[in-house]
């Protein structure tokens, strides 16, 4: 019989009330934009509650140790900065680039950022905790240490990602991509793997507690090895 969704191992906890963000005029908007980019944020503020940052441009920026509560980041750029130390708590946003970002250490929780661009960030050492990443990539990044838990990520994508002492717990990975991955020490707790593929079939050093689902496996050409 199948599961009820009550019981489903991978689904998110609940949530506590959101605060309901109030949209401003558009000139407002782009005050605040301007404000919060050019008058504070890239010199030494370093926490933001309620902000609309939809469409900011923040490349090559220092940003260690920020703080961002409620933020709405849609289609924000933060490619190439560092956000080291940052934490970004029930962040909402599509299409965010955070490509060559670098997060070591960072916390992200209760965020949604569906369909982002993570490709060659750095994660090592980063907490995540539910949040809705399907369909980001994350290929040629590193997430070594970094702990995973209640985290939609179906369809997301890790193609060349340094996964070595990751810990993924109650993850829904169905349709996710592990291809030509680093591994050692890596660990599946009560997840989802429905569709997931997984390159050459290698699966040393991967640890899989109390997982579900078929798995696509690419075996290697016939003839070598």
């Amino acid at each position: 019989m199948r599961e009820s969704l009550s019981s489903f191992p991978c689904r998110r906890r609940e949530q506590s009330l959101r605060r309901t963000f109030v949209p401003m005029r558009h000139t407002a908007l782009d005050a605040q934009r301007w404000w919060v980019l050019g008058g504070r944020i890239c010199q030494g503020y370093r926490r933001y509650t309620s902000v609309d940052l939809r469409w900011v441009r923040l490349t090559d920026a220092e940003l260690s140790g920020l703080t961002l509560h409620d933020a709405s980041i849609d289609g924000a750029s933060f490619h190439a900065s560092r956000l080291d130390g940052a934490e970004l708590h029930d962040c909402h946003g599509a299409d965010v680039d955070l490509r060559r970002a670098s997060l070591r250490r960072a916390v992200i929780q209760d965020c949604q950022l569906a369909d982002s661009r993570f490709d060659r960030a750095d994660l090592s050492g980063a907490r995540i905790e539910d949040c809705v990443l399907s369909g980001c990539s994350f290929d040629h990044g590193s997430w070594r240490g970094a702990t995973v838990s209640h985290a939609d990520l179906r369809d997301a994508s890790f193609v060349d990602v340094a996964l070595d002492g990751a810990c993924f717990r109650h993850c829904d990975l169905r349709r996710a991509r592990f291809r030509r991955t680093s591994h050692a020490r890596l660990s599946f707790e009560s997840c989802d793997l429905e569709g997931a593929t997984w390159s050459d079939g290698d699966f040393t050093g991967t640890r899989f507690t109390e997982c579900r689902g078929a798995m696509w496996i690419d075996l290697p050409p016939l003839g070598r090895g």
